[in-house]
């Protein structure tokens, strides 16, 4: 987990072109550290660093003094008992807090500890996270299988042509080739990768089969038996019929009963007719 001096392995960020440059190449081999790039559309992949972007704009905005407020911030204990500062520096740093001048001698934390309680901490978050949030592991695809890419306006499909991580993907499509997230990646073997397909645009592979709407019932309505015929005040009869429950069902009448594309059976109410 750490190569030298408390620097992790394996540094994520986003797709910034600041990160790929050769001068930025060279300092990953001279510091022993491996850049991986989270996935585009995707910052959740890359939270730690949003989050250390969100804490630092608070800090900026809510003090008057910006480099009082930073220095708090790398003073501050982090949850494995050492603040920022002591890991990059080996030493405490002054603040406006009085402190022994004891403790601000040099001494390099134990980052054999440091290691450890970093990984207990953080296998302990992605195990509370994945058990409130029910997280399971997606299958992996493989070069070749048609997959549905999700998009604001529907998604449209593709074709995966190279695993550049356990979680993310090369996908050509018809405007190119892309990079996405395996969570933006759905499965689709029956969808053809040379026909674009947008949500609403009324397109459907041939060999995918659509239920029509057609009725579902064989039994016609038998008519309803006027109950009487009650006098009005004017004195003319008025024929008053009603609904028996006994001779209509439901499913019944063909012209309310219909099939959805989904499959559900969908039937209009009897209502009485007066």
């Amino acid at each position: 987990m750490f190569a030298r001096h408390g620097i992790p392995e394996t540094v994520i960020s986003d797709n910034g072109p600041q990160y790929a440059s050769s001068t930025f190449q060279e300092f990953t081999r001279d510091y022993g550290f491996t850049h991986s790039t989270s996935s585009p559309y995707y910052p959740q992949g890359n939270g730690e660093a949003e989050t250390a972007v969100q804490t630092v704009k608070r800090l900026l905005s809510g003090s008057q003094d910006p480099y009082l407020a930073l220095l708090a911030y790398r003073t501050t204990a982090l949850r494995n008992g050492y603040s920022p500062s002591e890991l990059l520096m080996g030493r405490k740093l002054r603040t406006t807090i009085p402190e022994s001048p004891a403790n601000l001698s040099p001494k390099w934390p134990d980052l054999e500890y440091v290691r450890d309680k970093e990984l207990l901490d953080r296998t302990s978050q992605k195990h509370h996270f994945d058990r409130s949030h029910r997280a399971v592991q997606r299958p992996e695809l493989h070069p070749g299988e048609t997959v549905w890419v999700k998009g604001p306006s529907g998604g449209f499909s593709g074709t995966i042509t190279k695993s550049v991580n356990d979680h993310s993907y090369l996908v050509r499509t018809p405007s190119g080739q892309i990079r996405r997230n395996r969570r933006q990646l759905v499965q689709a073997p029956a969808m053809r990768p040379d026909i674009p397909h947008t949500r609403g645009s009324g397109d459907v592979p041939s060999d995918v089969k659509e239920p029509s709407n057609q009725t579902v019932c064989s039994n016609p309505v038998k008519a309803p038996k006027p109950t009487g015929s009650p006098k009005s005040k004017t004195g003319s009869s008025t024929s008053v019929s009603v609904n028996n429950s006994s001779e209509i069902g439901v499913g019944s009448k063909c012209d309310n009963a219909t099939v959805t594309r989904s499959g559900r059976v969908s039937v209009a109410p009897n209502r009485m007719d007066l």
